[in-house]
């Protein structure tokens, strides 16, 4: 492609005790913003380092977050490539960090349940004919399953999750089934590797039953039931991920993680064993990640050096780096060229940041965001006032009242909101609902800051009504909480983005 675009004076010199992020900002808001669009090619690190005066490994400390938001790829070789902005990245760091934070069977469940169920609310408005011959075809191939004797329980789970993931797809909401998708993975390889199927042998005249409701709920979803079709999907899911929790034979929702071993620095020779593989950056991936998850490996400790990875792995220089390249994209490591690599600590930034970077100019995401926040607080207030402890309401009230005196600011009240929204979240004691919650939650915090900012002051008195509003809101809601009654009034469930679109609207 020919390079129209004038690099030498893309990027002025910068003076800035955060060299990195000041590099990272400039070079990202150019791609954002479609001044290097999609394809197009950088200049080489020199001639970056040159143009912003800063050091090389500056630049090639910026270049590699931006790889890891999926901003650019670098291409050994080929240069360093603006890349096209997709779910990919997303879905990469949410899977990370479920894994990491060893997040339970039970817990992908209960958000799962909940949330598809809900979610059929627009999928009974927005389903299309092509969505309803994939459930059909899905009904019938399920069908033939449980006709046949014995019943091959492999396949029947396998068609029974693309039943529920093509109900989400009828929602026609990219972002929630990036999210579903993710969880079914989890669930399907949960099954594989935890699970004895014979322990579910003989559950034929519940596969049958199962069968039967998937249809109704296919009759439900043409007919646009709205009122009775979120309760058969429920019923439905749970159903069919019951068999699985009994036959582990504990019924307690939330189990106790067994405490993660301790990483002595003398443990490195023998914490990694040889392998024969085609794919050997990946075995060598999964290695370190595993004692990533074990917390063998801690936030801040470093991995062993790459000529201890060739001893130990027994494979070559360029198998180990491409390993620890895979680990960086992740979020997993940090890279430091001539010393030892560090092991970083995952939160839900890991995913708020490729999300963000997604959907800020992208109308359609903000609303899908928006009905996936809806969706979820329409679940959680039904099981907080349930779950809740008498600490988390005296949190609750506290993020409240600080709410309250700092209602005249409008990016500080957006802050603790955002924070009693988030705390309501941390009241189910899942962490599946918790991780997700906080992520899409901040996302539209950012989105909303941005909008605030943009607020003149002839905008403040209608900002003011928008704000107490909430804070009415909250205070209702909180009041059912302490009374341990679910608040089922849909009216509640909004985001603060979605309560101050009036006044976006309005400006």
């Amino acid at each position: 492609m020919k390079n129209t675009i004038d690099m030498d004076q893309l990027f002025p010199q910068i003076n800035t005790l955060k060299a990195v992020d000041a590099v990272y900002n400039s070079i990202s808001s150019k791609i954002l913003d479609g001044t290097i669009p999609y394809g197009e090619k950088l200049p080489p690190e020199r001639t970056l380092a040159a143009q912003f005066g800063v050091s090389h490994p500056t630049v090639r400390e910026a270049l590699r977050k931006l790889e890891q938001v999926g901003l650019i790829t670098v291409k050994p070789g080929s240069g360093i490539v603006v890349s096209k902005l997709n779910t990919d990245t997303i879905r990469r760091t949410l899977e990370t960090l479920l894994v990491l934070r060893q997040v339970d069977s039970y817990e992908y469940n209960e958000f799962f349940a909940w949330v598809d169920s809900l979610f059929t609310l627009y999928a009974s408005q927005r389903h299309t004919p092509e969505d309803i011959e994939a459930l059909r075809n899905c009904y019938l191939k399920e069908s033939e399953i449980v006709s046949e004797n014995p019943i091959n329980y492999i396949d029947y789970i396998q068609v029974c999750v693309s039943f529920f993931t093509n109900l989400i797809i009828a929602n026609h909401n990219e972002l929630m089934q990036l999210i579903s998708e993710t969880l079914c993975h989890f669930f399907l390889e949960d099954i594989e590797h935890t699970y004895d199927l014979r322990d579910i042998a003989g559950k034929a005249a519940g596969c049958r039953q199962l069968n039967a409701s998937h249809l109704h709920i296919i009759e439900l979803l043409e007919e646009r039931n709205v009122e009775d079709l979120p309760g058969y999907v429920y019923d439905s899911i749970r159903d069919f991920s019951s068999w699985f929790f009994k036959s582990k034979g504990n019924h307690n929702m939330y189990v106790t993680l067994p405490e993660a071993k301790t990483f002595h620095q003398k443990d490195r020779q023998v914490m990694f064993t040889p392998f024969n593989t085609v794919k050997a950056s990946k075995v060598v991936y999964n290695q370190i990640l595993e004692k990533i998850i074990s917390q063998e490996l801690k936030p801040g400790d470093c991995l062993p050096s790459e000529r201890e990875l060739i001893e130990v792995f027994n494979r070559s220089r360029p198998t180990i780096r491409e390993a620890l390249r895979m680990l960086e994209s992740d979020g997993l490591i940090t890279i430091q060229p001539g010393t030892h690599s560090i092991v970083n600590k995952i939160s839900t930034s890991t995913v708020e940041t490729p999300l963000w970077l997604l959907v800020r100019n992208n109308s359609r995401y903000i609303c899908e965001l928006e009905e996936i926040f809806f969706v979820l607080f329409s679940y959680i207030l039904r099981i907080a006032p349930v779950r809740r402890s008498n600490q988390d309401i005296d949190y609750l009230r506290n993020l409240l009242s600080t709410a309250e005196g700092h209602i005249n600011s409008p990016s500080d009240f957006n802050t603790d909101i955002t924070s009693l929204q988030i705390a309501l979240a941390k009241c189910l004691n899942n962490k599946v609902t918790y991780l997700v919650t906080k992520t899409i939650t901040n996302v539209l915090s950012l989105k909303l800051n941005d909008e605030l900012a943009a607020l003149s002051i002839n905008d403040f008195t209608l900002y003011m009504k928008c704000a107490e509003n909430v804070l009415e809101s909250y205070t209702k809601i909180l009041q059912q909480i302490m009374s341990k009654q679910p608040v089922l009034d849909s009216g509640y469930c909004h985001s603060l983005y979605s309560s101050f679109k009036e006044l976006f609207q309005h400006n």
